[in-house]
C-alpha cells in the first residue's frame, strides 16, 4: 500500500467523481475506491441508473492499474436492484449513505439492499 502514513488495520476507501479521479486514486493502493458523481450523492437517481457508464468506466480503469483495489458504488444507491446493477457493472460491492440513513425504517431499508443478492 502506498499511504504509508495510514495506521495498520485501517481500511482506507477514496472516493473518486469520475473516471479519470478513479484512475489516479488507484496509484495509490487504498482498500477501496468509490464512484460517486457529486451530483448524484444523496439524490434519488442511483449512479448505475442515471450514468452506469461512469461505473463500468471506472471499474475497468482501477483493473487496468491495480488488481488489489476494491471497487465500490455510491451515489444514490437506494434498493438491491441498485446493488445488483453495481455488480453487473463490475464493481464488487456499494457504498451507502443517505439511503439509509435518511429513510424511517433502516432495518426494512437494508433488507432490500441484499434481497436481490
Amino acid at each position: 500500500m502506498l499511504l504509508d502514513s495510514v495506521p495498520e488495520g485501517f481500511t482506507v476507501c477514496a472516493c473518486a467523481a469520475d473516471i479519470e479521479e478513479a484512475r489516479a486514486l488507484s496509484a495509490l493502493q487504498p482498500d477501496y475506491i468509490a464512484v460517486e458523481p457529486p451530483g448524484l450523492i444523496g439524490g434519488e437517481i442511483s449512479v448505475t441508473t442515471a450514468d452506469p457508464e461512469i461505473v463500468s468506466g471506472t471499474a475497468r480503469a482501477i483493473r487496468e492499474i491495480s488488481k488489489d483495489v476494491g471497487i465500490l458504488c455510491g451515489a444514490g444507491i437506494k434498493n438491491g436492484q441498485d446493488v445488483v446493477k453495481a455488480i453487473e457493472l463490475g464493481t464488487s460491492g456499494v457504498l451507502l449513505a443517505s439511503g439509509v440513513t435518511k429513510v424511517k425504517d433502516a432495518k426494512s431499508a437494508l433488507e432490500d439492499l441484499v434481497s436481490k443478492l
